[in-house]
């Protein structure tokens, strides 16, 4: 069985931010971009917390993508490094 390392073994902080992805969806005429990040919170139970912001919306499905792309490879820099 494959043990995976709890994030406090991972020396990561409280509210340190685990994965992040962007999503497109059709809204009211408007492509819009969300950011979707999964944080570990230890005080909390399950311990894992999803947060979706909001980003903007754009007039054509390539504009949204382009920009999902831009957010999401920016927010992955932000990300602790894995040991892999």
């Amino acid at each position: 069985m494959a043990r995976f390392a709890l994030p406090s073994e991972r020396g990561l902080m409280h509210d340190s931010s685990l994965g992040v992805s962007a999503d497109i969806r059709f809204e009211n005429g408007r492509w819009v971009v969300y950011l979707c990040s999964v944080f570990w919170a230890a005080e909390r139970d399950p311990p894992l917390e999803t947060i979706v912001r909001r980003i903007n919306d754009y007039p054509t499905k390539r504009q949204a993508e382009i920009a999902a792309s831009y957010m999401e490879r920016a927010a992955d820099r932000s990300l602790p490094p894995t040991s892999e």
